[in-house]
């Protein structure tokens, strides 16, 4: 797998009111999701609120994990903590966007993705990069408009 350790990654999942945020963490073989895994009512949230949820997950990124040994049983585990019964419920309806921290470089890239068949897959002409320099009022505008973009 390429290098990671100069990236850290976040994952939030839109369905109509809710967002779905999560930190996703490298192993030696794949990326997973991985703890804070929040839930919230994305609709009451206001700008700022949002910019530390994503914050929140997006420092809690971590390289180096096991994988783990029941994908099937981690993949239930996860549906718990987001209180959810399955993949198709959460994904149905859904957009998806990816926001990437490369810590070397300074930047973040923000990364649509559209629903497919058994989850999202990324819009490789979609992506947006930025400097990590701007406050959380621009980095919500390149978020937002990024989000609009997914299918």
């Amino acid at each position: 797998m390429k290098n990671m350790k100069y990236y850290k990654f976040v994952s939030i999942l839109v369905n109509k009111d809710i967002a779905y945020l999560n930190a996703i963490s490298s192993t030696d073989f794949i990326m997973i999701a991985t703890e804070p895994f929040l839930k919230v009512n994305w609709v009451t949230m206001n700008s700022g609120e949002k910019y530390e949820m994503i914050m929140r997950a997006l420092s809690s990124s971590k390289t180096g994990l096991n994988f783990p040994e029941s994908p099937q049983e981690y993949g239930a585990f996860i549906l718990k903590q987001f209180g959810v019964k399955s993949w198709n419920l959460m994904n149905k309806g859904s957009k998806r966007c990816e926001v990437k921290f490369d810590e070397k470089n300074r930047t973040y890239e923000f990364i649509p993705h559209r629903t497919v068949k058994g989850g999202h897959d990324g819009i490789k002409d979609g992506i947006e990069i930025i400097s990590s320099e701007v406050n959380s009022v621009e980095f919500m505008i390149v978020f937002e408009r990024v989000l609009s973009k997914c299918e």
